[in-house]
């Protein structure tokens, strides 16, 4: 791509964790707990463990600890929020109640986060080693947070944001703006397609395929573009991401690595050869940090390079969707949340967090420099 936009692995807020906030009326089952065990999927199907019976809830599906990718199926972390944000507007008293405390308590632990994240105590700055001084007072600076991700959309991610706004209102945050991004799900994939670089004198229109890799979905979309601009966002099904299968027995970086990539590559090449009308062409958001080319971290799409090396990713998923397909496609991946933040470009001082299986996270660039314009006739 002809401009790079990148996030540091250690933006990450799933390790912030919450050991005291002095002067406030911090609450102890929140004490001691990180972002990603305070507001996540996962962290939905803990607070739905106790009203499995009121929501139509599997008990075997709702471990009472935070589970691990491995630990936990896909199809059970979706479930769990359709159904919780179902029951939110549903007839049944007792499932609407059940859900309203769920979405409550996500809202609630959102908030406590933000107010950590915004004061930047002592006692938490201990327990976050790898945060220097002045990843405190980036997000002290910060005064406008969207949200996005599976979590942020419809009544369940207007029931938590409504939540978190109520506590920070109480606690007198108010210079702290919270507000669900209108692309809410799909921001990600708005993000990236900003990225895809323009022809010259372009005015034809375009449209490529666009994947956003996640923990428990990807989610795909033909993306569309007229006079430079993108002009539509139109939704393809989305698959589960079952890491129990794509997991190999015993332990190993590199097979593993094997086995995403392979993953990866089919889907792109299975999505492609449905739409062989268009440009061969795939714009990637992926749960993982990319720097200098390279997806890093220590999640599961980071293994490609155990398998390939240390080639640029593009270059790597580039060959294996071609193989896969038997015809050229490009694939460009970026970071997920670096993607979701570039849907929001232009707004200083702000961050977008994505909630989903865990927590993402990005900072809107200042300016739209290198970016498309977004037209969508709706969100």
């Amino acid at each position: 791509m002809s401009t790079t936009f990148e996030t540091p692995p250690s933006a990450s807020i799933n390790r912030v964790q919450i050991i005291d906030l002095p002067g406030l009326p911090l609450e102890e089952s929140v004490r001691g707990l990180r972002g990603d065990e305070l507001i996540s999927s996962r962290a939905l199907m803990t607070l739905a463990a106790p009203h499995a019976a009121a929501l139509g809830l599997d008990t075997a599906d709702l471990p009472s600890v935070l589970p691990d990718l491995t630990r936990s199926k896909a199809q059970a972390r979706r479930d769990a929020a359709l159904i919780v944000g179902r029951a939110l507007t549903g007839d049944d008293p007792a499932a609407r109640a059940a859900a309203q405390d769920i979405a409550t308590r996500l809202g609630e632990n959102l908030g406590w986060l933000l107010i950590a994240l915004h004061r930047g105590d002592e006692a938490n700055r201990r327990v976050r080693t790898d945060w220097q001084t002045a990843d405190w007072e980036k997000w002290a600076a910060i005064r406008s947070v969207w949200l996005g991700g599976g979590l942020s959309s419809d009544a369940l991610g207007q029931a938590i944001a409504v939540s978190a706004h109520r506590l920070l209102r109480d606690l007198g945050y108010n210079d702290i703006d919270l507000r669900r991004s209108p692309y809410g799900g799909v921001i990600a994939l708005v993000g990236a397609a900003r990225t895809l670089p323009l022809l010259p004198n372009e005015q034809q229109q375009r449209a490529v395929l666009g994947f956003d890799f996640g923990h428990t979905l990807v989610k795909r979309a033909l993306l569309r573009y007229a006079d430079g601009a993108l002009v539509e966002v139109v939704g393809l099904p989305s698959l589960l991401t079952e890491w129990s299968e794509i997991y190999p027995v015993e332990e190993d970086e590199a097979a593993l690595g094997r086995n995403v990539l392979c993953f990866i590559a089919d889907i792109i090449a299975q999505t492609a050869a449905q739409r062989s009308d268009i440009e061969p062409v795939a714009l990637v958001s992926v749960a993982a940090y990319k720097q200098k080319g390279r997806l890093v971290g220590n999640g599961p799409y980071a293994s490609i390079h155990a398998a390939e090396g240390n080639r640029p990713a593009a270059d790597i998923l580039s060959q294996a969707a071609s193989r896969a397909a038997g015809r050229t496609i490009a694939v460009h991946p970026i970071h997920d949340g670096t993607a979701a933040s570039l849907a929001h470009a232009g707004a200083p001082n702000s961050a977008v967090i994505m909630l989903g299986t865990a927590l993402g996270v990005g900072f809107p660039p200042v300016n739209q420099d290198g970016l498309r314009a977004v037209r969508l006739a709706s969100r």
